[in-house]
């Protein structure tokens, strides 16, 4: 059953944006480590809309696209799929081969495609899609996170604002149709974050 009050979508796409340097770091670090920082890196959102408005699959609102300069000077793309709801699993993997293939043929440049499960079906990791036939082969593998790994301990005692941000996805998911409970996460979680030391704006985009 879908969770109508809760916004995952919006949500992730705010948090992808202001803190898309922490998401990698914390999810993905052995990219994070590959780009170059230094020069910055720019959000092509309004691109990926474009390039992506007319797919038969569907576009889910949390993708999320970034333009980065590599340590090796070389420029590359960075997407990200987020699935949250689980509701496209059959096309999820079909819709990351799409989009990798569209970007690479607009921009010539290297797409690196990530994927981020938060659905609540912990046999679901999809990471490949492709097809095969008479000596020809079109392939895609992805580098999957599956939400449901973390444990709240561990994250309980990380200081990444994307450890606060898992961990407040996971609680939500099992806080479903409880109101009370909602609230209950939502004060204990001002706390955690004004106990945490990171300055009021910091904290105000966490919230």
């Amino acid at each position: 059953m879908i969770d109508l009050a809760a916004d995952y979508d919006s949500a992730w796409k705010e948090s992808l944006t202001v803190f898309f340097e922490d998401f990698l770091a914390f999810c993905f670090p052995e990219i994070h480590q590959a780009i170059n920082w230094e020069v910055g890196y720019e959000t092509l959102d309004i691109e990926l809309q474009e390039l992506t408005r007319d797919s038969e699959t569907g576009r889910r609102f949390a993708d999320k696209l970034v333009k980065v300069t590599l340590k090796s000077s070389e420029q590359a793309l960075v997407l990200i799929h987020v699935e949250v709801q689980g509701q496209s699993q059959a096309y999820f993997a079909e819709r990351m081969y799409i989009y990798n293939h569209r970007l690479y043929d607009r921009y010539r440049q290297k797409v690196f495609s990530l994927a981020v499960l938060g659905d609540e079906d912990p046999n679901w990791r999809p990471d490949s899609f492709g097809y095969e036939s008479w000596g020809f082969q079109s392939f895609i593998r992805f580098p999957i996170l599956k939400l449901l790994d973390y444990s709240l301990e561990d994250l309980a005692s990380n200081t990444n604002p994307f450890a606060i941000i898992v961990s407040t996805h996971l609680q939500t998911q099992t806080s479903k149709n409880r109101p009370n409970d909602r609230f209950q996460l939502k004060v204990n979680l001002a706390r955690r974050l004004f106990k945490s030391g990171y300055d009021g704006e910091t904290i105000r985009q966490l919230l």
